[in-house]
C-alpha cells in the first residue's frame, strides 16, 4: 500500500515511497474514474495507476530514483510494479 504521495514544488516534486525506501518521481498525472483500491499501484493496457479515496490517478510521467523522467508506460517496459 502507498503511504501517500507528496509534493512540493519546485523543488522536490511528487513521488511515491516504495517499500524498500526508493522514490519514484510523479512529473505528471491526471485524476481518472478507475476502481483501484487506495493505496494500490496497477498497470493496465500500458498505464500506471495509482489507487485514490475516490478513483485513481494515472501516473503518465514517472522518474526513478537517479534516473531521467519517462512515460509510465516506457517506465512498465523495463521495471517492475513499484511495491508500496
Amino acid at each position: 500500500m502507498a503511504r501517500a504521495v507528496r509534493a512540493l514544488t519546485p523543488h522536490v516534486g511528487a513521488y511515491l515511497e516504495t517499500s524498500d525506501g526508493e522514490r519514484l518521481g510523479v512529473r505528471r498525472a491526471r485524476a481518472v474514474d478507475v476502481g483501484v483500491k487506495s493505496g494500490e499501484v496497477r498497470a493496465e493496457w500500458g498505464a500506471l495507476l495509482l489507487g485514490c479515496g475516490q478513483g485513481a490517478l494515472r501516473l503518465e510521467v514517472v522518474q526513478p530514483a537517479g534516473g531521467k523522467p519517462m512515460p509510465a508506460d516506457a517506465y512498465l517496459r523495463g521495471h517492475s510494479l513499484p511495491k508500496l
